[in-house]
């Protein structure tokens, strides 16, 4: 009976150990494929949240160019009622002209990064490469942006002093002066 035994021992621990290296090897495939999963998971995951981020910039910046375009059309027309009244126009019109030029060059970075698509990258350098091409777009649209926006406050300071000069009657005021005249 112990010779037995003896036998059966050695037996047992190589199934044991056969048992265990199976197991062993079962549990790295399995983690191996669970860490696949979850770099999927997580690329999937990060470009959702680039992609938001992007739409986001990209309202911002589509609504500061049309808060700006604004203030262009309004610093035209009092452009045109400095002009009626007899003012010179000319450094307005240079810092106008460049704020405008600033401005569509905004316009076009923000046109540029707004069509990158980063769920068309295949791999991850690809993405890489993607999102630095918009982060540079994006820093050239910001630029510009600021760009146009001191233009813009310098042609508003400069018409501010010709305004003083020339003592323009906005069409508010021109009305309650003929109104006061016809009155009286």
């Amino acid at each position: 009976q112990k010779a037995s035994k003896i036998v059966e021992t050695p037996i047992k621990k190589t199934e044991i150990k056969d048992l265990r290296d199976s197991q062993k090897k079962e549990i790295e495939q399995k983690r191996e494929e669970k860490k696949g999963e979850m770099k999927e998971v997580r690329a999937e995951f990060n470009t959702r949240i680039l992609n938001n981020k992007i739409r986001s910039d990209i309202k911002v910046f589509t609504a500061t160019a049309n808060r700006l375009d604004k203030i262009v059309a309004r610093i035209e027309a009092r452009i045109v009622k400095i002009k009626a009244a007899g003012g010179t126009t000319t450094d307005i019109q240079t810092n106008l002209d460049a704020g405008k030029a600033k401005l569509a060059e905004a316009r076009t970075h923000i046109a540029e990064f707004s069509s990158i698509d980063l769920t068309s990258a295949t791999s991850s350098t690809t993405a890489r490469t993607l999102l630095g091409t918009i982060k540079e777009h994006a820093a050239k649209a910001k630029a510009a942006l600021k760009a146009s926006h001191e233009s813009l406050v310098k042609a508003v300071s400069l018409m501010q002093g010709v305004e003083k000069k020339v003592k323009v009657r906005d069409d508010e005021d021109a009305e309650a002066s003929t109104t006061n005249k016809t009155s009286n």
